[in-house]
């Protein structure tokens, strides 16, 4: 849909034909002025499946706090991000198509195989056993949304496309780039299928009988391990968390040199993409939220305490994000096309992490609820979850600032603004602060066993990584670069 759905309301009178279909539009040329967007109300509906997205991949996790549960987390986060939210984004950000019936219709079906790809993501034991509907319906949704955003690059490369420019390759190399994911989830989906033929179980829902009856006593406590030897499209979708970006960097990096990039690619708007990770960030957060505020209630001091240090500390985490964002449109790390890959790649990690570290908040109150219930996961693997991702989320974070402000420019902030003298001693200070705070999130939970101290300790790591950013960033402040006009082809590196 249009970034600038508002232009779209009057003007010219249409031909019925073009009200029907029309070709897709390249959005920029190089050396366009990039204008910010307006906000775009059928983004922020389709955003909401995502809310119910994060809420079921989540949930996951809940249900199997354990490795299995990791797994299937991961192997349905992963491609419901890229498959449908990540390649919407790319195709929005370069082409337009809004305005048409045709268009409207893409965009419906598009939302249905979301829907689709967010219903069928159930807690393990349903994906893994059962009649393997769950896990067959879950890629069948995802290889459909990767195969229409395929015909549209498809159409792109034949020709049907206005103000073509270089938009006819671009759309070659995007047809590229998506292929390997795409053949993976094929191979995904078939193998679910025929396991899903040949299951001898009975249906999940068949009156009460077997695997319905175990489902509802491992939610009651009785956990199932998953050791199913048949999950192999499970890993496929989680191979996908590597194949999608290594094609990519090959794509952009191999087969496009620096000197021919902006004979054979289209721009995007980068204003609009900022705005759109914004957007699902914040979403990840909300969830996150979402997490701590969906719980029973015990009124108990421990109790409390871990959900006051829950929610401080996310929104100490959204503090962070909020503050790392550059301050123009100019030093966003996606103007610049070495900087943009890795953002992008690290994004993914962070959101993820985002809904990890409500997860594990939530398990934590559990955890002080039912002790006896939750302290027998394997090798404590709640509070191993909670200060991998919590550490992991903030990591993400500190290289995504990097990715903005360039390895250059963040070392120029070390020197002394009069003699231009490099401050050895701060660097020092820096890095070594950084290392003590890490190695205090990824060993948290060999430092404390109570739950109600590690929610604590996570909050004070947070208190301590948020005064010594906020710090850096008044003593050592980065330059801003300004773009003339916002001109994109001026600031590429």
């Amino acid at each position: 849909m249009s970034i600038h759905a508002d232009d779209h309301q009057g003007g010219e009178r249409k031909s019925f034909l073009s009200i029907l279909v029309a070709p897709a539009q390249q959005r920029l040329r190089w050396g366009e002025t990039q204008i910010s967007p307006h906000v775009v109300w059928a983004d922020l509906f389709y955003d909401l499946f995502y809310v119910a997205a994060a809420y079921n991949c989540g949930y996951i996790l809940y249900y199997h706090p354990n490795m299995d549960g990791l797994l299937y987390f991961l192997g349905c986060y992963g491609p419901t991000y890229s498959n449908f939210w990540f390649n919407k984004l790319i195709y929005d950000s370069k082409f337009e198509n809004s305005g048409t019936f045709a268009s409207f219709f893409f965009d419906a079906i598009q939302m249905l195989l979301l829907a689709c790809s967010v219903l069928h993501t159930q807690n393990a034991y349903y994906m893994s056993k059962g009649s393997k509907r769950y896990m067959f319906l879950f890629c069948l949704a995802n290889t459909a949304a990767i195969f229409l955003y395929l015909s549209r690059y498809i159409q792109i490369a034949l020709g049907w496309v206005r103000n073509a420019d270089s938009a006819k390759t671009a759309a070659k190399f995007e047809i590229i780039r998506i292929i390997p994911t795409f053949a993976t989830m094929i191979c995904a989906t078939t193998i679910a299928y025929q396991t899903h033929q040949t299951y001898s179980a009975k249906s999940d829902y068949d009156g009460g009988n077997s695997d319905f009856e175990k489902v509802s006593r491992m939610l009651a406590g009785n956990k199932y391990e998953i050791k199913d030897p048949k999950n192999m499209p499970i890993y496929l979708c989680l191979a996908t968390w590597f194949i999608d970006p290594i094609t990519r960097f090959f794509v952009d990096f191999v087969l496009i040199s620096k000197e021919t990039y902006k004979a054979r690619d289209v721009p995007i708007h980068v204003e609009y993409v900022s705005h759109r990770y914004m957007e699902f960030t914040m979403l990840m957060l909300g969830e996150s939220v979402l997490s701590l505020l969906i719980v029973n209630i015990v009124p108990t001091e421990d109790y409390y305490l871990t959900f006051i240090a829950g929610v401080i500390s996310i929104i100490l985490l959204t503090n962070m994000h909020l503050s790392s964002q550059p301050h123009h449109g100019e030093n966003q790390a996606l103007f610049r096309r070495e900087r943009r890959f890795p953002y992008m790649v690290i994004n993914k990690v962070y959101c993820a992490c985002l809904v990890t570290v409500g997860v594990g908040f939530k398990l934590l109150l559990y955890e002080v609820i039912d002790t006896e219930k939750y302290c027998d996961t394997e090798d404590n693997f709640i509070a191993k979850m909670f200060s991998v991702c919590l550490a992991l989320a903030c990591l993400s974070l500190d290289i995504m600032i990097v990715s903005h402000n360039g390895i250059k420019r963040s070392l120029e902030r070390l020197r002394h603004p009069e003699t231009n003298q490099f401050l050895s001693g701060s660097f020092f200070i820096i890095i070594a602060s950084r290392l003590v705070i890490y190695f205090m999130l990824f060993t948290m939970f060999t430092q404390v066993k109570a739950p109600q101290l590690e929610a604590m300790l996570g909050l004070l790591v947070l208190v301590v990584l948020t005064t010594i950013r906020g710090m850096g960033r008044s003593m050592y402040p980065v330059k801003d670069i300004h773009a003339s006009a916002h001109h994109f082809d001026e600031v590429v590196d």
